[in-house]
């Protein structure tokens, strides 16, 4: 599968479940709140993601403490963090959530660094 085709893949894949999370979709205060999933830097200890309402965005990886912002884009929260690095939570096919995450500077029309099932923890304060 050409680069291309797997960006388009992905695209169509998003939006097709995004209508089986509507509220998902559009919404910035549905996304508010804290995320877990799995870490690529540490594999043993969860990546903790708030994200926060106004745009703001902090992690937690063990000892390690980023900040970042984020934006609604179609059916995704993109968040950009301050270490350069690009994670897109998403809904995934199992009807949960899963965080994609580029490295540093990586075009996201290349393939993510990783995938990994989210979870949300616990809603944000417009909950």
């Amino acid at each position: 599968m050409t680069l291309r085709n797997l960006h388009f893949t992905l695209i169509l894949f998003t939006a097709c479940f995004a209508c089986m999370h509507p509220a998902f979709s559009a919404n910035p205060a549905a996304w508010t709140g804290t995320w877990s999933a799995p870490s690529l830097s540490q594999p043993s200890v969860p990546i903790i993601i708030c994200l926060h309402t106004g745009g703001t965005a902090t992690e937690h990886v063990g000892d390690y403490r980023g900040t970042g912002t984020w934006k609604i884009e179609g059916t995704v929260a993109k968040i950009h963090w301050t270490s350069k690095w690009t994670g897109l939570l998403r809904p995934a096919a199992n009807g949960g959530f899963e965080l994609l995450t580029w490295k540093s500077d990586t075009q996201l029309d290349h393939a993510p660094d990783d995938i990994q099932p989210a979870r949300r923890i616990s809603p944000g304060p417009d909950k």
